[in-house]
């Protein structure tokens, strides 16, 4: 994918925050190696021939672990698949006094947590104008206010058609709100902070309110339907411990693709007070995601820039 970056005109006249555009790349680069160092090279060269010999025991602890491999990321696939959801958030914000109007989306994951179809989300996705600082700057300085006839939610699950043969978002496969199919049960309580800000375009300096990380970045939402297989939350006590490995079962820029494909994303997350800390920068299609370790269970839900909440306080937070 590619990212073109938008000043505050252009988003506010293309209507988006982020423009990404899907390329496809394939590219062989050749390897040459230790060209200079015969030493070295003969040494490569050796290791390479005990690994393309089936019969060495080298090439079969290789086989025996790429085997592993591709039956734990064949498990957490159809979870996903199963389990994931690619969400969706409509908005408009409107001048009260020249009733001019801009319309605003937000993508993001969300996870079937019970058999009923109880589904958990990051609150910035379903909420997004109370977490985006430029949303935020645009509110105070023009005096924008939410159009609560604008707002719109749905929902693709794995496989899902998304974009109709015109490019557009196909709502016809989508469960929405229509016949209270797609609902919000509950959000958790809005805490605002005051930070500092300042405009990347214009220079501008301007004192925002905005929702504070962690335990107030839940919401949940209920789906309608039956057969919902629900993703198991891990033991706090089985938590992550410092620098461990998990997976984000997510739609990467999901927005963009045709068929909702959720991806499975190899990361590190170290944890840092009440939070967990990603080595990857989330993108759309990302917030709300679960994070979850080698047997399958959710450890964390995406949210921020680079946080996830950790599955004690998920625990805490759902009825």
């Amino acid at each position: 994918f590619i990212e073109v970056k938008l000043n505050t005109l252009q988003k506010m006249f293309l209507r988006t925050k982020e423009l990404v555009i899907p390329v496809k790349f394939d590219e062989e680069v050749p390897l040459q190696m230790f060209a200079a160092s015969p030493l070295m090279k003969l040494a490569a060269t050796k290791v390479l021939d005990a690994l393309s010999d089936p019969t060495t025991s080298a090439a079969i602890s290789l086989a025996k672990e790429h085997v592993s491999k591709l039956a734990q990321e064949h498990e957490l696939s159809s979870l996903a698949r199963n389990s994931v959801y690619l969400l969706y958030c409509e908005y408009a914000l409107r001048n009260p006094q020249s009733g001019a109007s801009e319309k605003f989306t937000q993508s993001g994951a969300g996870f079937v947590i019970s058999s009923d179809g109880k589904l958990l989300t990051a609150k910035r996705v379903i909420q997004p104008w109370k977490f985006d600082p430029q949303i935020a700057y645009l509110v105070n300085r023009y005096h924008l206010e939410l159009d609560p006839k604008s707002y719109r939610l749905a929902a693709w699950p794995a496989r899902a058609q998304v974009l109709a043969p015109d490019g557009q978002l196909d709502f016809q496969t989508a469960i929405g709100p229509e016949a209270s199919s797609l609902q919000v049960l509950k959000t958790s309580p809005d805490h605002f902070e005051k930070i500092s800000y300042q405009d990347a375009d214009s220079g501008q300096k301007a004192t925002l309110e905005l929702e504070t990380e962690g335990e107030n970045d839940l919401a949940i939402l209920q789906l309608t339907g039956e057969n919902f297989q629900p993703l198991p939350l891990a033991d706090a006590s089985s938590s992550l411990g410092a620098d461990s490995v998990a997976t984000l079962l997510a739609y990467p820029y999901g927005l963009s693709q045709a068929v909702a494909d959720p991806k499975l994303l190899s990361l590190k997350a170290t944890r840092h007070g009440a939070l967990l800390t990603l080595d990857h920068v989330l993108s759309p299609g990302e917030f709300g995601a679960p994070l979850v370790n080698s047997e399958g269970k959710v450890v964390g839900l995406a949210g921020g820039e680079n946080q996830c909440i950790p599955v004690e306080v998920l625990r805490s937070q759902i009825p």
